[in-house]
């Protein structure tokens, strides 16, 4: 009973954090909105599951080959089944209460007592980066909450064929980072994995993360999800190699170790642009976890005069700092440049996020030390985790106004403007840039959506002829 409480809990807090200014969203839902009503006509419709082009947006544009398209994804499953508006907020509950119950199971796994792991779980679903992600329309990115989940399923099960069922789902659950169209997620997780090694050898927890079984099953979910999503990388690698993306990560070398020190011990809305300088708004940077967790484990190893401990959470914290530092600074920046994939990714203060498994693996270990939180302070952190993330809900970060329920069809919903993430942020990727006070994207013909893609063999730009018109409009045409 008290864990439905505790995982509904999280979910209603995230989907407040989604229409609590209602009718006004956050402003990337002016790109996922329409994207789900695109998927949910093209099968209510049409009976199309995986369309591959759409007639939307910018007088069309590839669906599937597009980086962030949601084709195939438990969004798009939500969405078909419902509609843009339900199928959101199924998806948002969906992801709420799997990556509550993979961070809860992940810390009784670890010896954690059932209030301690309730705290830790609803600690990591409600960190900053699933409240600002889900706030500002980023909600392919809400899917990082399933990291301990899949760490969890990774672990040694019972029997040979909860082992099997487990490592079916992980490959699974990896898989839907790239049809959600989280391009930074499968990373993210690789390194998150990597940056958890050292952590786990150091606190001495090799018996619950036994290294075979673990590394076996992450290698056959890892196979699985490459057999999964490589035709979606195929037609991804297709379309981006004549759209390749051209902003670096920012070098803000030192500047970046206070975002990363604020982090790990503020749970304060803070003006990370100002203090930081990076081009993009603070609710890029806001990644707070377990709010004032760290800082009270401090206090009370002081009281305690447990200095071995407080030496080793040093160590770790030093540790964390100059993970954080590396991503966040911009020293990586020339390398991923010179890198497919990662090129494309550059917006620092997502890169943090790498430490964030690792920080739920040690507060997991700190909490489980006997008697270190007494039950009062424990009882007020949990319902600060509640608290903090109304704190960080801007009415600024929300700037689409939202109309259900009006009906669809072609002619208005191809939107009086053109917002496609691979023109670029003002359709400065588009190739036919010297023509764009040409375009009516309300009113003009059709342009060919196979010419933006390399193996369509025509130029981009190519009018679509009359015999494929109507094959577009139906979402056949490939």
């Amino acid at each position: 009973m008290k864990f439905w409480f505790f995982a509904l809990g999280t979910s209603v807090i995230l989907l407040m954090s989604v229409f609590i200014f209602w009718p006004v969203m956050g402003h990337d839902y002016s790109f996922v909105i329409p994207e789900l009503i695109d998927l949910h006509v093209a099968w209510n419709k049409f009976g199309i599951l995986n369309p591959y082009y759409s007639p939307i947006k910018c007088l069309s544009t590839p669906v599937w080959a597009s980086p962030v398209g949601f084709n195939l994804s438990f969004l798009h499953l939500t969405s078909i089944m419902t509609d843009d508006f339900f199928g959101l907020v199924l998806f948002i509950i969906l992801v709420s209460i799997s990556s509550f119950w993979g961070a809860f199971r992940l810390a009784i796994r670890m010896k954690a007592s059932e209030i301690m792991a309730l705290y830790l779980a609803a600690g990591w679903t409600l960190q900053g980066w699933m409240i600002m992600r889900a706030s500002v329309g980023h909600i392919m990115y809400i899917s990082v909450g399933w990291f301990p989940l899949i760490l969890y399923l990774l672990l040694k099960q019972k029997t040979k064929r909860r082992d099997c069922l487990a490592t079916l789902l992980a490959g699974i659950l990896m898989s839907q980072f790239v049809f959600l169209g989280a391009p930074y997620a499968p990373f993210m997780l690789v390194m998150s994995l990597g940056f958890l090694v050292p952590v786990i050898f150091y606190w001495k927890q090799t018996k619950v993360f036994t290294g075979k079984i673990f590394s076996i099953k992450l290698g056959v979910s890892g196979i699985l999800a490459g057999i999964l999503v490589l035709p979606k990388v195929l037609a991804v690698s297709d379309l981006m190699s004549d759209f390749p993306r051209t902003h670096p990560l920012s070098k803000i070398g030192f500047r970046a170790l206070s975002y990363s020190f604020l982090n790990l011990f503020s749970f304060w809305p803070h003006d990370y642009k100002s203090m930081v300088k990076w081009w993009y708004g603070n609710w890029e940077s806001v990644q707070f976890m377990f709010p004032l967790l760290l800082l009270s484990v401090i206090i009370f190893l002081v009281l305690l005069r447990d200095k071995r401990t407080l030496v080793r959470l040093s160590v770790t914290i030093t540790y964390l700092l100059f993970v954080s530092l590396i991503f966040s600074s911009g020293v990586l920046s020339d390398l991923f440049q010179s890198l497919p994939f990662f090129k494309s990714m550059h917006v620092n203060p997502r890169w943090n996020i790498v430490i964030a498994l690792p920080v739920f693996i040690l507060m997991t270990i700190l909490m489980t030390r006997e008697n270190l939180l007494p039950a009062t302070w424990l009882k007020g952190l949990i319902g600060l985790v509640y608290l903090v993330p109304l704190f960080h809900l801007s009415i600024e970060n929300l700037k689409m106004n939202y109309v259900y329920g009006t009906g669809y069809n072609h002619v208005s919903n191809r939107m009086s403007y053109c917002y496609e993430p691979i023109f670029g942020y003002n359709m400065e990727y588009f190739p036919l840039a010297s023509r764009l006070d040409e375009i009516d994207f309300a009113k003009d013909d059709y342009l060919d959506p196979r010419c933006y893609l390399p193996s369509g063999k025509c130029r981009p730009g190519t009018p679509l002829n009359a015999n494929d018109r109507s094959v577009l409009e139906s979402y056949q045409l490939r």
